[in-house]
């Protein structure tokens, strides 16, 4: 099963920047603890700082559907409704395969 990655690009009124990062410190947690997740971030512009990119690794696609289209009661803490209610303009979703990917955490050499 290959890995994804999806990353979210949108902008958000400025006055609501205060109230999403509220949000993304009890909801990021939760997605973590998800099946499948491996990392998830939230990731403000810093020349444009209304312009967020959200990035999240996905053990699976079937993971990442999972958890979008989760069954279950709805989070209070979920930060989705927030950023649609707050959000400028259209967002823009893309979905990655992962082909090779590497950190200084996968090396061997302990002195990089």
């Amino acid at each position: 099963m290959d890995r994804c990655r999806v990353i979210v690009t949108f902008e958000m009124k400025e006055e609501a920047i205060p109230g999403l990062k509220e949000r993304l410190e009890k909801s990021t947690p939760k997605t973590l603890a998800e099946k499948g997740c491996l990392a998830a971030g939230m990731y403000q512009d810093i020349e444009h700082p209304t312009h967020f990119r959200c990035i999240e690794d996905w053990e699976s696609y079937e993971d990442l559907m999972n958890h979008l289209h989760g069954a279950g009661e709805p989070d209070p803490d979920d930060a989705n409704p927030y950023i649609m209610a707050n959000m400028v303009g259209k967002d823009s979703f893309h979905y990655y395969r992962e082909v090779v990917a590497m950190s200084r955490t996968d090396r061997k050499n302990e002195d990089c």
